[in-house]
């Protein structure tokens, strides 16, 4: 898969390296002959701003009641933004200290427990008594101060936006939608001499089928309904794409009866797929849709074993609202998320091509041509 190979250096959001796998993008949809439908031929201009961490940022535990400067703290990261809907954090916080427990909890001790990697006896943002005394508490006669300087740079970036209109004169204003996101991490930390990103089942496996998919809807017979696919950017910084785009759609977002989202279809077990969305999608949009899907399914020489797991907004994981689909589902789109799960090489380095189950791909590629074809030709949308 040269789409997750080391020369695109892990697609982070609005590097070079992201132009370049648009660009890939956009080359293999001229080839395929499909029309561009972005702002910019196939690009939908995406403006963002990256913010980084200034030179002034400074964080220090101070004894309270005492005028020294305080005990400077390193290794904090903190959130710049919460998101759209969210107020910007203050810039300078002061106050009590808590120890709030670990936040994050696995099986195991050792290696395994978040603890043991990140944290240092001594630290004054542990109690005195760690590891022996761990539960949530005030730290006694500890004040914390938080001064963040923020640099804000514009960066734009890219979806990349392409049609295959209908032939039904009635029904061709009507769009099956299909979407994965191009982007991923970029360059990490080098393990075992390897620093890039490779990102080949996130979300290169859904990039690709959605490439397989609509090469092979444009030699087939033109279906009634108009077909959209979209590649988002940004879904590893927050559903930045995906989001962009629901607010400055291409075509009306009431004329698109389905999303189709794929993001991580290429591991885990050959015969199982996640769905997410037509349960817990709101007001019920997506249950009609569920109902396609499952026949489609059926009907398949070799059907797959859904597990609807994370198809639940109690579900821990929160798939569902970490994926791309979930922006449309928000604005009363349709929407059935696949993903084969997640694994080991989940946003590591070792996400590479090799790993990847093509078998599966390709399989989950039929079901998922097979399911926008039927909602593409059937007369009425999936309520």
């Amino acid at each position: 898969m040269v789409f997750a190979s080391d020369s695109f250096r892990g697609r982070e959001t609005g590097t070079p390296d992201e132009r370049r796998a648009a660009a890939f993008l956009v080359g293999r949809l001229a080839r395929i002959g499909l029309d561009p439908a972005g702002d910019s031929g196939y690009l939908q201009r995406v403006p963002l701003v990256r913010m980084r961490l200034g030179a002034g940022t400074r964080f220090a535990v101070q004894a309270r009641g005492v005028a020294a400067p305080g005990r400077l703290v390193t290794g904090l990261v903190p959130l710049i933004a919460l998101g759209d809907r969210a107020s910007s954090p203050r810039p300078h916080v002061e106050g009590e200290l808590v120890f709030a427990g670990y936040g994050v909890t696995r099986a195991g001790g050792g290696d395994d427990n978040p603890a043991a990697r990140c944290a240092t006896a001594g630290s004054s943002l542990l109690p005195r008594r760690w590891p022996r005394d761990d539960h949530p508490q005030l730290l006694a006669g500890a004040r914390f101060s938080a001064m963040i300087d923020v640099d804000r740079t514009p960066v734009e970036s890219y979806n990349v936006i392409a049609a295959l209109p209908g032939r039904d004169p009635d029904l061709q204003r009507s769009w099956v939608a299909f979407g994965a996101h191009y982007d991923h991490l970029g360059i990490l930390p080098a393990v075992r001499g390897d620093s890039v990103a490779h990102g080949a089942d996130d979300d290169g496996s859904g990039s690709v089928a959605l490439l397989a998919i609509a090469r092979a809807m444009r030699q087939a017979p033109r279906p009634r309904r108009s077909v959209l696919f979209v590649w988002h950017t940004g879904e590893e910084e927050g559903l930045l794409g995906s989001a962009y785009f629901a607010s400055h759609p291409v075509v009306p977002l009431d004329s698109i009866v389905a999303l189709i989202n794929v993001d991580m279809v290429g591991r885990n077990a050959p015969e199982s797929l996640y769905v997410v969305g037509l349960g817990v999608a709101p007001h019920g949009t997506s249950r009609a849709l569920g109902g396609v899907v499952d026949s489609v399914n059926a009907s398949l020489a070799a059907p797959f074993a859904f597990d609807r797991a994370w198809d639940t907004p109690t579900n821990p994981q929160r798939i569902y609202s970490r994926g791309d689909a979930f922006p449309y589902a928000e604005r009363g789109v349709p929407i059935a998320f696949f993903t084969s799960g997640l694994h080991a090489d989940y946003q590591q380095a070792s996400d590479e091509p090799s790993r990847i189950d093509y078998s599966k791909l390709a399989h989950v590629s039929q079901l998922l041509y097979q399911v926008g074809e039927a909602l593409a030709n059937r007369d009425a949308r999936p309520r």
